[in-house]
């Protein structure tokens, strides 16, 4: 089997869309600087690690990104690379899951999250969370939104999806 039928009967398994979108737009580059005409065990660790060793050195990131700018030179981040090393991952698990290879050329890769100095993470200190509820107080429907990120540690793109049947207000409870 080719890497590209591969990767076009991975990217066939149910996932939400934004999750099958990320997967796709990633996997396809990587297949395509692999080769998409490779057969799927003639993959080695090599071309793996080579791989990686490239995204590491780049110096520009946001090529083709459709929510930034088209291109910034910087180095992509270590948050960027783990995923997209753990994307590898998966994939190539998922081959060896399907009986389309005996062993994953990806299994060497140690794939550790990187971890971010305290205070500097994505969440928002107490103080700033406290302004951000201060300035909603009198737009209940904002107010009740950031309870929620707040209180439950949901995701904005899962609270953006949630809809009116998703909600059990009696119990306040939320499905996502």
């Amino acid at each position: 089997m080719k890497l590209k039928e591969a990767l076009s009967l991975y990217l066939l398994v149910d996932r939400a869309p934004q999750t099958r979108q990320t997967y796709e737009k990633f996997l396809r580059r990587f297949v395509a600087a692999i080769g998409p005409e490779r057969q799927l065990d003639s993959i080695t660790p090599q071309d793996i690690a080579d791989y990686v060793q490239d995204m590491q050195q780049r110096t520009t990131k946001y090529e083709n990104h459709p929510y930034h700018p088209p291109i910034v030179n910087a180095p992509l981040s270590k948050t960027t690379i783990h995923n997209n090393v753990k994307m590898i991952k998966g994939f190539f698990a998922w081959c060896v899951d399907r009986g389309y290879l005996s062993e994953t050329p990806a299994d060497f890769l140690v794939n550790k999250r990187p971890v971010r100095p305290l205070g500097q993470g994505k969440a928002c200190t107490d103080e700033e969370l406290e302004l951000l509820l201060a300035a909603a107080r009198f737009k209940p429907r904002d107010l009740a939104l950031l309870t929620l990120l707040a209180e439950s540690g949901c995701r904005a793109g899962e609270a953006a999806g949630l809809r009116l049947g998703d909600l059990e207000l009696e119990r306040m409870s939320a499905i996502v």
